[in-house]
């Protein structure tokens, strides 16, 4: 048997935090300490974000699927930026077209962070912050730029319908997203830009000069 769906009504209404929480991992496909929702659907738990658990998980398990994204969303950032074994096709060709996209991705945040109650009532306390996105791969076209352009920004990701992603999809404020429930999915519209992109570059590793010095032996 698997995990019970996914149950929006379940939700105090009154309890603004724990719908700002369930929105919010919603929304990125992770709670705040790194655990899948596809482990963790209703509650987060820090136990499954350890290294070696938070990323041991598939969306077509044969045992436990979540297909219709009762727990993760497709429309969710984790699940758009990886889709594992639920791209398109079986499971296995589906993870093979994946893995000609694999890149190595890590966030480092600067500046101090917001505080919830501030972030929750729309304060801006001036200060600046971000986070640092550094990915490594073999191929910028085939790594960095398809996951942003076909996966993230695209509004008809696996069959959504003016849907780019939440958090990275480069929306202007007036796409949706859907998050499949029990008895009704929760349908979301103009959903804001929550990420401002500052600047980037791309690099080499090992840089010219360093493959230069190689060459020369």
């Amino acid at each position: 048997m698997g995990r019970p769906r996914s149950r929006a009504q379940e939700l105090d209404p009154d309890n603004v935090e724990a719908r700002t929480e369930w929105l919010a991992a919603k929304v990125m496909g992770r709670w705040r300490s790194g655990a899948s929702l596809v482990l963790a659907p209703h509650r987060d738990d820090p136990d499954l974000a350890r290294p070696g658990v938070c990323n041991h998980f598939r969306y077509e398990d044969p045992l436990d699927p979540d297909s219709d994204g009762q727990r993760c969303p497709i429309a969710s950032h984790v699940r758009r930026s990886n889709p594992r074994d639920s791209r398109s096709g079986s499971r296995e060709d589906s993870e093979k077209v994946i893995s000609r996209h694999r890149i190595i991705r890590r966030g480092r945040s600067y500046g101090t962070p917001l505080s919830h109650a501030d972030a929750r009532a729309g304060r801006d306390d001036g200060v600046t912050r971000g986070l640092y996105f550094i990915c490594l791969q073999a191929s910028i076209a085939r790594g960095f730029e398809l996951i942003q352009q076909a996966w993230l920004s695209n509004p008809g990701f696996h069959g959504l319908a003016n849907e780019p992603d939440p958090i990275m999809g480069n929306g202007d404020g007036t796409g949706h997203l859907t998050i499949p429930a029990e008895p009704l999915r929760l349908r979301l519209a103009n959903v804001p830009v929550t990420v401002t992109v500052a600047g980037g570059g791309y690099f080499f590793l090992p840089s010219l000069t360093a493959l230069a010095r190689i060459a020369r032996g």
